[in-house]
């Protein structure tokens, strides 16, 4: 015996109601397993909160998106040069994962809501008119891996504690593509209950934060097989 189920959604909690409950033989085990999953990535790594640019008396504002460092250095050089004829260079290393920068302005990464950190840069402010390399690693990739965790499946840990993980991945596609994720080993996870009057599906990154898709729609299949009889 096996059912499926889809669940659709727009953010990253899923859920589905069952009226009546779905009544599962409780002579038997049961177990449960992600068959597909399907979205876009539109993953911001610039979002509300750390996305200004400080440059002299002024900011730039940078809109929640998905960036590399040389789209970062377009839109400031875009951006600074309709307020003030000013240039700034911005590159990345690769073989040290740092990142480069200079400015004929000084450059203030010491605001909460700075972008400082991410392009590997503590907290200071860079004087004008000299190259600067960041003293921390460049952190343009927030999330790694993307769990889904399942409210009804049991026996899974993550790291030394026990959790709800039904199957996780890492996004392998850029920004804007589709995520097709169909496995070709499912991995099946016992289930907890007898009575599934309820599904809810979460995912988070790999730091256990909610993974923002900004109103994309995912489509989730689930497949419930039954598997041995409970002694």
């Amino acid at each position: 015996m096996s059912r499926t189920f889809t669940l659709i959604g727009t953010s990253n909690v899923l859920t589905a109601t069952y009226y009546p409950p779905i009544e599962l033989n409780p002579n038997y085990e049961y177990a449960v397993g992600l068959i597909g999953l399907h979205t876009y990535n539109t993953i911001p790594n610039i979002y509300e909160g750390q996305n200004k640019f400080y440059y002299g008396n002024e900011s730039v504002t940078i809109p929640t998106g998905a960036y590399e460092v040389t789209d970062i250095e377009d839109f400031l050089q875009q951006s600074i040069a309709k307020n003030k004829d000013g240039v700034i260079s911005l590159k990345p290393n690769n073989s040290t994962q740092k990142c480069e920068i200079s400015s004929k302005f000084t450059i203030d990464f010491t605001k909460a809501d700075s972008i400082g950190r991410m392009l590997g840069f503590s907290s200071k402010v860079l004087a004008p008119n000299e190259a600067h390399e960041s003293d921390l690693p460049v952190q343009i990739i927030k999330v790694v891996t993307i769990r889904v965790e399942c409210n009804i499946t049991a026996a899974a840990f993550y790291g030394a504690h026990l959790s709800h993980t039904l199957y996780e991945f890492a996004p392998s596609v850029e920004p804007g593509y589709s995520i097709n994720i169909e496995p070709r080993n499912i991995i099946y996870l016992p289930i907890s209950t007898t009575h599934i009057d309820k599904i809810t599906l979460r995912l988070i990154d790999q730091d256990g934060d909610p993974v923002n898709f900004r109103g994309e729609t995912i489509v989730i299949r689930l497949e419930l097989k039954k598997y041995g009889a409970r002694f």
